[in-house]
């Protein structure tokens, strides 16, 4: 294998196998993304996302000990698995930011948590797995790190999608008794003006999230 030191002294070996592979796996990165999108579309983007993350948490250590394996297939095999899992992320998770956060504070909310985010973990990723590689001499730990990650994620995601559920349910009663109070004959008429205060207390946090959330996917 032919070898060559760059100008920061790193070695580069010429396998062209590598360079191959790179590209198969964006290609097929690149061809998931839509249908996670139509799928989104269709279950709905949370599902989506939590049913990747709960899956790249399952497929982590085992794609990660493939590509640690030393053959070109293995570690294509298991790119290839987190590639087409990651792909939901990419494709329903610029929706699931937006239908989150309320109007008023949503470009802020995203901008700090998405950015974050990215830094903390992103930005470390080769850190910690450049340590584990490091420290263990092998590819599981950094697979149980991503694997971790991604368990975490999904499980924000779930517990996030219970609220939500969980304060339309809470809308919808608030609604049905408004309107029992306001339309029944035996209320009295001293009832009515609360009745009108509470139907505009429950309605002012959901029109903030729902303004420009209806037309995209379901929950």
């Amino acid at each position: 294998v032919e070898s060559r030191r760059g100008e920061s002294g790193a070695v580069y070996k010429g396998h062209t196998e590598i360079w191959i592979m790179h590209t198969l796996l964006c290609c097929i990165f690149f061809a998931c993304v839509p249908l996670w999108g139509v799928l989104g579309d269709k279950f709905g983007n949370r599902k989506c996302l939590t049913l990747a993350g709960l899956a790249v948490s399952i497929a982590a250590i085992p794609g990660a000990m493939a590509m640690g394996y030393g053959s070109v297939a293995s570690a294509c095999i298991g790119q290839a698995t987190l590639m087409v899992l990651m792909g939901a992320v990419a494709a329903n998770f610029p929706t699931y930011l937006v239908q989150t956060f309320p109007v008023d504070v949503r470009f802020s909310c995203i901008a700090i948590g998405y950015n974050l985010a990215l830094a903390l973990f992103g930005g470390t990723a080769g850190i910690v797995g450049t340590y584990f590689y490091k420290t263990y001499h092998s590819t599981h730990m950094i697979g149980a790190y991503f694997s971790a990650l991604a368990f975490t994620s999904a499980c924000s995601v779930s517990l996030q999608t219970l609220r939500m559920k969980r304060s339309e349910r809470m809308r919808v009663m608030r609604s049905t008794e408004v309107e029992f109070l306001e339309k029944a004959p035996s209320a009295s008429p001293a009832l009515r003006p609360t009745a009108g205060l509470v139907h505009q207390a429950s309605f002012t946090r959901e029109a903030s999230f729902k303004s420009d959330r209806q037309p995209l996917t379901k929950v």
